[in-house]
């Protein structure tokens, strides 16, 4: 059947979010996500069991002045397999108003310009019976007034009722031919899910990005006394992997870290 999901967002200079990441601020949002789903019918001797087609979109703009900032459309098919395996074959257009320039890394840099970007994207999703489970996504097209090649790809693996391991890695290939400017980077992941009781769960993130030759990391418990009463202690820790960097003082190990203690009550009327 025919599905969509509309959202309105508006977030003004004064908003402090405290707990977790904003890249923007000062900017209103509107989503219009769309799709249209069915089941094959069993005598076709299809091969799939739910097929997907639709488009999500969504569009960034700045307060201030009304420009748009960003603008999103993501046309998507989504292949569901009677083994559960899912196939994604996307396309996503972007807009982009880069009001300040910034750079990404040594030897690429993106300067102040509006940029429209077309780029496609294969993902495979591993069916969630299977012991080890692979997903894969391979991307390539446009990226700003250049071009990108990607493959992303993690492995989760249940070792049994109590922990969980997954491991990723990505590998990014941009190149801005025009202007002779190069960027690859590739980051590693792992994490650990344990979880002892319904009660007492640890959660593990390490990743290391080749960019910043920095190795970050993530500790999470979480105490549920209750549905909508828990406890958190979460620790964050980066770590410079090349101290030695050449016209700087030798880094310190230790780059930052910080420890936070959060209680939340939910009640439900």
């Amino acid at each position: 059947g025919f599905n969509y999901q509309l959202g309105y967002t508006w977030s003004g200079p004064g908003y402090d979010p405290r707990v977790g990441f904003e890249p923007r601020t000062d900017f209103s949002r509107g989503q219009a996500d769309l799709n249209y789903s069915w089941f094959p019918d069993a005598s076709s001797r299809s091969r799939f069991r739910r097929i997907w087609l639709g488009s999500q979109n969504n569009v960034w703009v700045l307060n201030p002045n009304h420009a748009v900032e960003t603008g999103r459309i993501q046309p998507f098919l989504q292949l569901e397999t009677k083994l559960g395996v899912i196939w994604k074959l996307s396309s996503t257009t972007q807009y982009e108003n880069v009001e300040t320039g910034f750079a990404l890394g040594d030897g690429a840099d993106i300067p102040v310009g509006r940029y429209w970007a077309t780029e496609g994207a294969l993902e495979m999703r591993a069916a969630r019976a299977w012991p080890v489970r692979p997903n894969v996504t391979v991307t390539a097209g446009d990226f700003f007034d250049g071009t990108r090649f990607g493959v992303s790809t993690d492995v989760t693996w249940p070792t049994g009722p109590h922990l969980e391991v997954v491991a990723g890695a990505e590998w990014n290939r941009i190149r801005f031919d025009e202007r002779n400017g190069a960027f690859d980077s590739r980051l590693l992941r792992l994490t650990l899910r344990g979880a002892v009781n319904t009660n007492i769960s640890i959660d593990a993130f390490a990743q290391y990005n080749s960019l910043t030759d920095q190795l970050t990391t993530n500790t999470r418990f979480r105490y549920n006394f209750r549905e909508g009463q828990d406890f958190w202690l979460v620790w964050n820790e980066g770590l410079n992997t090349d101290r030695d960097v050449l016209g700087t003082p030798r880094l310190p190990f230790e780059n930052a870290h910080t420890l936070t203690i959060k209680y939340s009550h939910t009640w439900i009327s």
